[in-house]
């Protein structure tokens, strides 16, 4: 995060099963928290497998909270639609 603008940027990468690039994505952001930039990014790269009619994905991320989240069935929804 760049205090001097309060801009961040967040991207990532969809490959083929044989790590074959698919398609790239990148956005610039007002500032928040790392934690929601991270969960904005991963938002951004579902919706586009989504929009592609990719049915099954891998996902790698390394923000812990983040993936305890997703992986929690009962962990707090309310908490990641504060991203959207």
């Amino acid at each position: 995060m760049n205090n001097a603008t309060d801009f961040l940027a967040i991207g990532g990468v969809v490959r083929d099963s044989k790590a074959e690039w698919i398609i790239g994505y990148a956005q610039r952001l007002k500032a928040t928290s790392v934690f929601q930039a991270e969960a904005r990014a991963f938002l951004e790269g579902l919706q586009i497998v989504w929009n592609m009619g990719l049915c099954r994905m891998v996902a790698e991320r390394d923000n812990a909270l983040l993936i305890k989240l997703l992986r929690d069935k009962h962990g707090g929804a309310s908490n990641i639609t504060e991203v959207q």
